[in-house]
């Protein structure tokens, strides 16, 4: 089976087009409009697979506060203009090196970092078509 796009469609939508192709699909987070998805559109899965689709971006990333310190989640595979956004949001500050989509950062996911810290992201050049 392959994953449609369901990404900035209403629930009711998204959840037609899923059902219409036999998807199972769970949803994560508040809101009217799906946010994001995983696997992406275009993604081969088998019929048993779930589609998650994402509606508060802080579900998705799982970004965690402990008091006055966050989890830093996985920016791989994430533009800059994203990255930034999230980290702006968590109360971080990005030092990008190179363009494109992440590749790699510095703290690795899962560090826990006060507010106001550096996080170092490494960019390549997107090598697909993919959105």
């Amino acid at each position: 089976m392959i994953v449609p796009n369901v990404r900035n469609l209403p629930i009711t939508e998204a959840e037609g087009i899923l059902q219409k192709k036999q998807i199972s699909y769970r949803l994560l987070g508040k809101g009217s409009y799906v946010f994001d998805q995983m696997p992406k559109a275009g993604a081969r899965i088998n019929r048993n697979s779930k589609v998650i689709l994402y509606f508060d971006p802080k579900e998705q990333y799982q970004y965690k506060t402990r008091g006055s310190q966050l989890v830093l989640p996985n920016f791989q595979g994430l533009s800059i203009r994203k990255v930034n956004e999230l980290l702006i949001d968590m109360g971080l500050k990005l030092e990008a090196k190179g363009t494109g989509i992440a590749a790699g950062q510095e703290p690795p996911p899962g560090t826990v970092l006060a507010h106001g810290a550096s996080v170092k992201v490494f960019f390549t050049p997107k090598t697909d078509d993919l959105p």
